[in-house]
């Protein structure tokens, strides 16, 4: 039965087919002459869409064609017209920066045309016109300044030679006056000696101690002599200092010595404060000696008759400050600055019939900083040389020393100095 039944539906579909073909063969019929006319409609227009895309294709090639050969003969003509130019241009103006930093300023770049590579030529050639002038002006002024420099150089070596010779005139007329000096200060020595010895108690005490008086100052003459020896032997021309532990009370009271007779002639007092006996300093007792010696001198030398001069030692902490003070006419104001330079002489003269030869204090000056000390000077009392009676000091000159413990450990000294 189900043989049957399939049997039958595959008849059904191969009747149901063949009514599908009639039908189409009737459609077919009726549409196939309308069918091939669209189709060949369509033929002739996909034939026309061609043949205009062809021609299309050829204009566009012509076109491409004619504007690249139109670009290429443009570049042709910027290439060989005005871009050649520039580059020729832009070459002369680095050769020629080339050649003006090689030192060649008489380079000059040649000039054509008014544009804008003219100017800047222009400007160019005007630059290395003004290298050239300021070259110029330096080499003149170089040659001058040789010229200069040589004629200066030849002046120094005058200036040196004569020097030279100064300095062996120098040092012969050290040896040579220390030479007579010691001649008859040998003698001098020699009788003072003979005199203290043969003569026994037979000389009295005042006369005994002016013997002894000539005879120290004898001896400390002929450590100045053999001073001035060294220094004409010497190279640097300067005199070494023999520096000791020495006592300041002791060194004013040998200076008190030295100029007592002279106070004494004068009439005047002089009054010594050498504070405690415990004021020590490093230096050379002999220098210091005469320092001392001389400012005292000074200060009696400027006081008049009666007077009295006050000197004082006043210890400090790192430092011992000697005062000298007199009662004389003191000096200028404007002078101070000039007091400590050598050979300077102020407007008012020593009392009497001496003369001041402007050295004492340059040389005092000159033994204190070589013992790391200052030395100052101050006229408070009567300024400017005026009239009348003052209590207070005519000259103070203060002398400033390092000082120093009883185990010799050096302080240092104060920066007070002034001139």
């Amino acid at each position: 039965r189900q043989m049957f039944s399939v049997m039958e539906s595959k008849q059904d579909a191969d009747n149901t087919i063949a009514n599908m073909k009639r039908v189409l063969d009737v459609f077919g019929l009726g549409f196939s002459p309308m069918l091939a006319q669209a189709v060949e409609d369509e033929r002739s227009e996909v034939t026309g869409t061609r043949r205009a895309m062809e021609e299309l294709k050829k204009s566009l090639t012509a076109i491409a064609t004619a504007v690249l050969t139109g670009a290429m003969a443009l570049a042709a003509f910027l290439y060989f017209g005005p871009v050649q130019s520039i580059l020729r241009r832009t070459g002369e103006i680095v050769s020629g920066a080339k050649a003006i930093s090689s030192g060649r300023l008489e380079t000059r770049l040649r000039l054509n045309g008014h544009d804008e590579f003219t100017m800047l030529m222009a400007s160019f050639n005007r630059m290395a016109t003004n290298l050239s002038r300021r070259e110029s002006k330096l080499l003149t002024a170089q040659s001058q300044l040789q010229e200069t420099v040589d004629a200066r150089t030849a002046e120094l070596r005058a200036a040196n030679h004569k020097l030279e010779e100064i300095d062996q005139n120098r040092r012969r007329f050290f040896a040579d006056v220390s030479h007579e000096l010691r001649t008859p200060l040998t003698v001098i020595l020699g009788e003072a000696e003979v005199t203290l010895l043969q003569s026994g108690d037979k000389l009295s005490a005042p006369l005994r101690k002016s013997v002894e008086t000539i005879q120290a100052r004898a001896r400390r003459l002929n450590r100045r002599i053999e001073d001035l020896l060294r220094v004409a032997r010497s190279e640097s021309g300067r005199i070494d200092l023999n520096i000791t532990r020495m006592e300041v009370g002791a060194a004013l009271t040998e200076a008190y010595d030295d100029v007592a007779p002279l106070a004494r002639q004068r009439g005047m007092a002089v009054e010594i404060d050498a504070g405690p006996g415990d004021l020590y300093v490093n230096g050379d007792k002999d220098w210091l000696r005469q320092v001392f010696a001389g400012v005292i001198a000074n200060a009696i030398k400027y006081s008049s008759t009666g007077e009295f001069v006050a000197v004082k030692a006043k210890p400090g902490a790192e430092t011992i400050k000697i005062e000298v003070n007199d009662r004389g006419c003191g000096i200028a104001a404007e002078e101070i600055p000039r007091i400590f330079d050598r050979f300077f002489s102020g407007k008012n003269q020593p009392s009497g019939n001496e003369t001041s030869h402007g050295v004492g204090l340059a040389l005092a000056k000159w033994v204190i900083e070589e013992h790391q000390g200052c030395i100052a000077l101050e006229s408070p009392g009567r300024l400017n040389g005026a009239s009348g009676k003052s209590d207070r000091p005519g000259l103070s000159v203060i002398i400033t020393l390092n000082r120093i413990d009883l185990g010799g450990v050096t302080h240092d000294v104060g920066t007070n100095q002034r001139r």
